[in-house]
């Protein structure tokens, strides 16, 4: 089996992982942060709950809004608004989401049965003919056919 090494575990970069994935190949998500989500990120304050990067995410096209839909369907997001544009009346109706019970939620489905690894800061790639090397620390940390 292929391997893909996928350099962030964001939403570009684990929607990515997702696809390869139920492509047949294997994705390796390596991510330099303490857990998924890159923008998609929510703090916890004592009792309450919020979101400092992205407050929503707004679906443009057909494959992520197919994405959108199975995260509703299994609880992890929900329609937080509905939009009209006046000044681009063919988008039509936009629904804007929201993650239930924060944003990270999201991603962290997302995440759910890949080969993630956080705190993993790449600092180099080495490519030979055959292989894709991620390195870190003067250490090689994921091995793949591409990136």
């Amino acid at each position: 089996m292929k391997t893909v090494v996928v350099i962030g575990a964001g939403m570009s970069g684990l929607t990515a992982a997702r696809h390869l994935a139920e492509a047949g190949l294997r994705a390796v998500v390596l991510d330099k942060g303490r857990a998924v989500g890159g923008r998609m990120a929510t703090r916890r304050i004592d009792k309450a709950t919020f979101d400092h990067g992205a407050q929503h995410i707004s679906v443009r096209t057909e494959p992520f809004a197919r994405v959108m839909e199975h995260l509703v369907a299994r609880g992890t997001a929900r329609v937080w608004l509905r939009t009209a544009s006046l000044t681009h009346p063919e988008r039509g109706i936009e629904e804007r989401y929201a993650g239930e019970g924060g944003m990270r939620r999201i991603p962290e489905d997302l995440a759910h049965g890949l080969d993630v690894t956080t705190a993993a800061t790449v600092e180099a790639l080495a490519i030979t003919e055959r292989r894709v090397r991620a390195i870190a620390d003067g250490r090689v940390i994921a091995e793949g056919d591409a990136v």
